[in-house]
């Protein structure tokens, strides 16, 4: 195997852990909601309110990261980001108000909002000719995390406490970190001595001004309002609506995740061939196949919300969940990939940043905002407004289809 196969290996294989590690810390509170809501007595709306903080911070990062991703060193951003999250971690659980928790929570969800940023930084430089693939295979491993994660939290609690989580996860990230500065590398060799960078002449503010980066933009908001609303409520979802135990709960939730994995590497695949459908001078060449993942999850959403009650069978609900963590998780992976095909490459990380922002805001929707609705009209009211939301999304991912068979590719060298 050659040297420079070897290397991308190596990349890869180190992304995918990392960004692991990134998700379990995030996952730690999510998990632990039941948890936190027998030993410290907060609400509905104090979990709300810390998932809110940190939807809107992460979101503010995610896009001031995307542009410093463009110029600073990705890999001293992932590995400082990841390092930080960690330590945050710790100190989580010694928060005594629900909102100290949601002020650390916020600083926790800047340093996360490094991690994505610079790990797509570092894939288009070591692996832009399967560009695809190497993006849905680091996408799964946070599907992996948070798929692991609840029954790992839940073994964890069990035998030691709830808050032990918060410690075990937060070290093993700050310890990781260690191995990723030495495991991670900019560039190739061949490419910093050539300077390999985008010639194109289009500036930061030009960005403004391209019709498929907002169509993007809001198809980000809304896929990942329906997608927090879905794994970051689920399991209180089944276990007060559906009355089930805390373990059949998470299951079913790590199915969600667990069907995500598949849906990355299907999805990649699966645009990878829609490409070739589409007129070579576009720009947003993975519109269809972004199209095609969203009626599909709009599809899963409406099940998700309309068929599952008490009198579901097990084995239904299960199927519903991973059925949406395919589709759902396949779009979020799309979706990366055509903001940063909007522009050229010395600005795909700012696009990826940019629209980025827009999700967040989506997913601090699926906050505060969304524990307001279960308050006050119930958890079927809720996620039927989730399945209008996801009819919404795919009327906008007509209109960037038909933008696809319009656009010209931007120049670069």
């Amino acid at each position: 195997m050659e040297t420079r196969t070897i290397q991308q290996w190596r990349l890869v294989i180190s992304l995918f852990v990392g960004w692991a590690f990134y998700y379990a810390c995030r996952k730690t509170f999510t998990s632990t909601m039941p948890h936190l809501m027998k030993h410290k007595g907060y609400t509905e709306k104090d979990l709300g309110m810390i998932a809110s903080s940190f939807s809107f911070a992460y979101g503010i990062n995610k896009l001031v990261c995307g542009v410093v991703a463009d110029h600073v060193s990705p890999k001293w951003l992932f590995c400082t980001g990841l390092l930080f999250s960690g330590i945050l971690v710790i100190l989580f659980p010694f928060c005594h108000s629900s909102y100290m928790c949601a002020f650390l929570w916020a600083i926790a969800a800047l340093f996360q909002g490094s991690g994505w940023p610079a790990a797509s930084k570092l894939l288009k430089a070591w692996v832009p000719d399967r560009l695809g693939i190497a993006w849905s295979v680091i996408s799964s491993s946070g599907n992996l995390a948070a798929t692991c994660s609840p029954f790992i939290i839940a073994y964890i609690t069990s035998t030691v406490s709830w808050d032990s989580n918060y410690y075990i996860i937060g070290g093993a990230s700050c310890f990781l970190t260690l191995i990723l500065l030495f495991e991670l590398k900019d560039k190739p060799e061949s490419i910093e001595k050539v300077g390999g960078e985008s010639s194109s002449s289009m500036r930061l503010v030009d960005i403004l001004y391209v019709r498929s980066i907002w169509t993007v933009s809001l198809i980000y908001f809304i896929l990942y309002m329906v997608k927090y609303a879905i794994t970051d409520w689920g399991q209180l979802y089944f276990m007060q609506f559906l009355e089930v135990p805390e373990i059949t709960a998470a299951t079913s939730v790590g199915l969600i995740q667990f069907g995500g994995i598949f849906g990355n590497i299907i999805w990649g695949y699966i645009s990878d061939k829609t490409i070739k459908i589409v007129p070579e001078r576009s720009k947003v060449s993975r519109a269809p196949a972004l199209m095609m993942s969203c009626a599909c999850l709009m599809v899963c959403v409406i099940l998700f919300a309309t068929t599952l009650d008490k009198s579901s069978s097990q084995f239904w609900i299960d199927m519903v969940c991973f059925s949406t963590g395919i589709m759902l998780d396949g779009a979020v992976a799309l979706i990366g990939l055509t903001a940063m095909s909007c522009v050229p490459d010395h600005l795909a990380s700012t696009a990826h940043g940019f629209t980025c922002a827009f999700s967040q805001v989506g997913s601090f929707l699926a906050g505060y905002p969304f524990s307001i609705i279960v308050s006050s009209y119930g958890w079927y009211a809720a996620y039927q407004t989730v399945s209008f939301c996801s009819l919404v999304m795919l009327l906008a991912n007509f209109y960037l289809t038909y933008l696809s068979f319009q656009t010209v590719k931007f120049k670069s060298n």
